[in-house]
């Protein structure tokens, strides 16, 4: 019944507010300048998250499949990157045109190039959903939800609390003004508690800040890696082949920039704490190369197999 009769109470207040026949309680202006800010938070933070699974997962096809295989509690299905995919055809007609031939050989090598070219995209995605897409969504399901769950139920309880000064003033009794106490007690504290979330948005744009610079990282890491990859294939090719412009005589490679690079033993162990570093150990020596924009600290490394990644100068000894 009281249930019931709040519920009417409330949308004849807004009714009445609507044509102008009823007082509105104005929310403070800070308060409203922070609810605007928490808005725009959401929207803006569903829109870049949203850019960025579509950077990650292009086909809106796979999209929806791994929407659908997480809301089932199921492993995200395997599947090959299109560059995986030109790799593997590439490789296939090399073997078919024989190995030892010029074209078939140059197949195998662009073939191979191709589908670790793949398998960085893979590792770029992954890296990206776990240091960017699932914390920034976190946010979204968790902090943002409670944020928007609470507006409403301040919504509600500055409806009871009009409603309780309109019946206060209709008919002014101690039950009424009893009633306008209550109401105005709930109201102030639920505004507390709104004004509470809202001023851990700063910090949550500290973390967000945090995120970014995280998925920044990762896609320079990716994209030098690529270079790298390619780099490496074009000077091979151009030293086997010959450059593009030659017809396939060879001729003296392109001189291509490069970082310069050194040699260095690893005095420790290091054991990888993110996806960008490398995994090495003790007494092995590898190859180490200085980027531009990288912490002072750390310097990238390249063992015999080609894996390359970061690792503190600290653990090394030039040689």
């Amino acid at each position: 019944m009281n249930k019931l009769g709040g519920m009417f109470d409330r949308a004849k207040q807004m009714a009445e507010e609507a044509v102008g026949s009823a007082e509105k309680t104005e929310l403070p202006q800070e308060i409203k300048d922070k609810l605007d800010v928490a808005e725009s938070t959401k929207k803006l933070t569903e829109v870049m998250v949203g850019n960025v699974e579509v950077l990650l997962t292009p086909n809106p096809a796979a999209r929806l499949d791994d929407f659908v295989t997480k809301k089932l509690n199921e492993a995200p299905p395997e599947r090959f990157t299109d560059t995986e995919a030109l790799g593997g055809s590439m490789v296939a007609a090399g073997h078919t045109f024989g190995r030892d031939g010029k074209y078939g050989g140059a197949l195998l090598k662009v073939g191979v190039t191709e589908q670790r070219l793949g398998l960085a995209e893979k590792e770029f995605q992954t890296a990206s959903t776990n240091r960017y897409v699932a914390p920034m969504k976190r946010f979204l399901n968790n902090d943002m939800k409670d944020i928007v769950k609470e507006k409403g139920i301040l919504e509600t309880k500055r409806l009871d609390l009009d409603v309780a000064k309109g019946k206060a003033k209709k008919s002014p009794s101690l039950a009424s003004q009893t009633n306008l106490q209550t109401a105005q007690t709930a109201f102030d504290k639920q505004v507390e508690i709104v004004q509470l979330l809202c001023n851990g948005l700063d910090e949550h744009h500290e973390h967000h800040l945090g995120f970014t610079r995280q998925f920044v990282e990762t896609q320079y890491i990716y994209h030098k890696h690529c270079l790298d990859l390619l780099e490496d294939l074009r000077n091979d090719l151009v030293a086997t082949h010959g450059s593009s412009e030659s017809g396939g005589v060879a001729t003296q490679p392109e001189p291509v920039a490069k970082t310069v690079r050194s040699r260095a033993r690893v005095l420790y162990d290091n054991e990888p704490v993110e996806l960008s570093d490398l995994t090495a150990l003790a007494d092995e020596v590898i190859t180490v190369y200085s980027v531009v924009g990288m912490d002072p600290d750390w310097i990238m490394g390249e063992k015999s197999d080609g894996t390359k990644g970061r690792i503190p100068i600290s653990r090394l000894e030039m040689l």
